[in-house]
């Protein structure tokens, strides 16, 4: 009897999840749809504050559920907006539900990093406020994570604040464990902040410490941009 007890309240739990699944495959399709129209995708978005912990622990997985459509909705209007968008000005796209999908995210999950270093490399381009909050969430939940003083320090530079990146770098360099480039970065953006060679190596480094791939890409594109200006000089 307490075996069968067992296999019906294990078998209730899988088709709650596989329920839970289902819908968040439902709303992700319908969010698509509703973005093609012009719609708000936050308005049909559960609020992250209030399912926050109760959903038998699965906060982690609706994190990823959230993140997984932060990356379709960019990346759709990106791919919309064709091979002449402007990675470094993308306000035209009109990408208001980026960061409200990555804050979801980062509230049901305040570890999960990956949105973290996706905001602070495509957030400046779109709402550089709310790529500065959001990295600045991220130290507060994280404070001994140093990936997370390169974001915000980088996001810093990108809006021409040296001192203030400067200043971040050298905080993320004092955390255990922090490589030596981030010192070296607070000392190079001190001295010259604006400079190319800067640019250059801050996209380096966001390459070098990241293992998403359209990361990756935005700041492979960057680079090469960057040497095509210095080639043309």
């Amino acid at each position: 009897m307490k075996q069968s007890g067992f296999k019906s309240g294990f078998g209730i739990a899988v088709v709650i999840v596989v329920g839970i699944l289902c819908a968040a495959r439902l709303g992700a399709t319908m969010d698509a749809e509703r973005t093609l129209r012009g719609e708000s995708v936050t308005k049909s978005l559960f609020a992250a504050e209030r399912i926050k912990g109760s959903v038998l622990g699965l906060d982690g997985l609706i994190a990823d559920i959230y993140w997984m459509r932060s990356l379709q909705y960019i990346g759709a209007k990106i791919v919309a907006a064709g091979p002449e968008v402007n990675i470094d000005d993308l306000r035209g796209l009109e990408a208001n539900e980026l960061h409200p999908l990555l804050d979801a995210s980062t509230t049901l999950d305040p570890h999960f990093l990956a949105p973290y270093s996706y905001g602070a490399v495509v957030l400046p381009a779109i709402d550089p406020q709310k790529a500065v909050e959001l990295a600045e969430k991220g130290i507060r939940n994280n404070p001994g994570e140093w990936r997370l003083y390169q974001h915000l320090g980088f996001i810093h530079w990108k809006l021409g604040r040296f001192a203030e990146a400067s200043a971040t770098y050298r905080r993320g360099s004092e955390i255990e464990g922090a490589p030596p480039f981030m010192s070296l970065m607070a000392a190079r953006l001190a001295d010259e902040g604006g400079s190319s060679a800067v640019a250059r190596q801050m996209y380096l480094d966001v390459i070098n410490n990241t293992s998403d791939l359209q990361i990756k890409s935005v700041a492979s594109r960057r680079i090469l941009e960057i040497d095509r200006s210095e080639g043309a000089r």
